[in-house]
C-alpha cells in the first residue's frame, strides 16, 4: 500500500494529511456517513527547475536587446555555442533546485475510499 500523505474530500483539492484527517474533515462538514467517498494520494514536490524554460530566457533577452537597440541587436545570442547554452541552463537549473522550495505539490497514486461503519466507530471512540 502507498504511503498516503494527502487527502481530498471533493476529488479536487488535496490537503496534507491521512485517512483520519479526511474522516475528521468530513465529520466537521457534517458529511461523515457510511459510503461517503474520499481520496488519498501521495504528494510529490516538483523540481523548481522543471518550470524554467531556457529557450524563453534567451528569446526574452533577444527581444529586450532588439527593443533597446533595434536592428543592430538582431542576431544577439544567435551564435551562442550549444555547449555554452547547456552550461548556463545547467547552472540555472542547479541553482533553482538548490535554493527554491515549492510550497505546492502534485498528487500521484490517488485512490478512492468509502467511509465504513468501522471507520466511524473507530473515529468516534478515539475522542
Amino acid at each position: 500500500m502507498a504511503d498516503f500523505d494527502c487527502f481530498s474530500t471533493n476529488d479536487e483539492t488535496f490537503i496534507d494529511g491521512n485517512k483520519w484527517d479526511a474522516i475528521d474533515q468530513l465529520d466537521g462538514e457534517g458529511e461523515l456517513e457510511v459510503g461517503r467517498s474520499y481520496q488519498l494520494g501521495v504528494s510529490v514536490k516538483p523540481n523548481p527547475s522543471s518550470y524554467f524554460n531556457f529557450e524563453r530566457l534567451i528569446e526574452d533577452m533577444q527581444v529586450a536587446a532588439y527593443d533597446d537597440c533595434g536592428e543592430s541587436a538582431e542576431n544577439y545570442l544567435a551564435d551562442l555555442p550549444d555547449e555554452k547554452c547547456a552550461e548556463l541552463k545547467t547552472m540555472i537549473a542547479t541553482w533553482l533546485d538548490a535554493n527554491v522550495t515549492p510550497t505546492f505539490y502534485k498528487v500521484k497514486q490517488v485512490q478512492s475510499f468509502q467511509v465504513t461503519q468501522d471507520d466511524i466507530d473507530e473515529f468516534r471512540n478515539s475522542d
